[in-house]
C-alpha cells in the first residue's frame, strides 16, 4: 500500500533508506541496529541531497528496537535548516511512543515535530504543512 506516495527518488545508507515522494523525505530506519552520530549526520546529508535546497518535510520511520543516544537527540533537535518545514515521527509500539514524545518535549526540535501512530495520518499532516 502506498498512501499516497509515488517514490521518485532513493538513498540507501547503514542504517536504513530515504526516499523522496514530491515535498516528502521518507526516512525507514532499520531495526535493531546501533546508530553512531556519524552514521546520523550521513542520514542528514543524504536528506539535504534529496530536499536539493527546496522546502521539505520529513517522516522518519523507527522498528522495534531502534532508538536514539542522547548526543543524537540533542544534535537532531538542534538543526535549523530553513527548508525543513516539519517532521513527523512514525512509531510502531508504545514505548517508541513514549520516546518520542519524551524528545519532543524535552529536546524542543527547532523544527514542527509531531509523533504518529499511523502512516496516513502522518503523510496527510505532513503534506498540509508544506501547501
Amino acid at each position: 500500500m502506498s498512501y499516497g506516495m509515488a517514490v521518485s527518488e532513493k538513498i540507501k545508507t547503514r542504517i536504513g533508506t530515504l526516499a523522496k515522494s514530491g515535498r516528502v523525505i521518507s526516512i525507514n530506519l532499520l531495526s535493531g541496529i546501533e546508530i553512531t552520530i556519524d552514521d546520523f549526520k550521513e542520514l542528514i546529508s543524504a536528506r539535504e541531497m534529496l530536499a536539493d535546497n527546496l522546502p521539505f518535510t520529513s517522516l522518519i520511520m523507527f522498528k522495534e528496537g531502534t532508538s536514539l543516544s542522547k548526543e543524537i537527540r540533542e544534535y537532531s533537535a538542534s538543526i535549523d535548516d530553513p527548508n525543513w518545514i516539519a517532521e513527523a515521527i512514525l512509531i510502531c509500539n508504545e514505548k517508541g511512543k513514549l520516546l518520542a514524545e519524551f524528545y519532543v518535549k524535552v529536546n524542543s526540535p527547532k523544527t514542527s515535530t509531531k509523533v504518529f501512530e499511523n502512516k496516513p495520518a502522518a503523510i496527510s499532516w505532513l503534506n498540509r504543512q508544506i501547501s
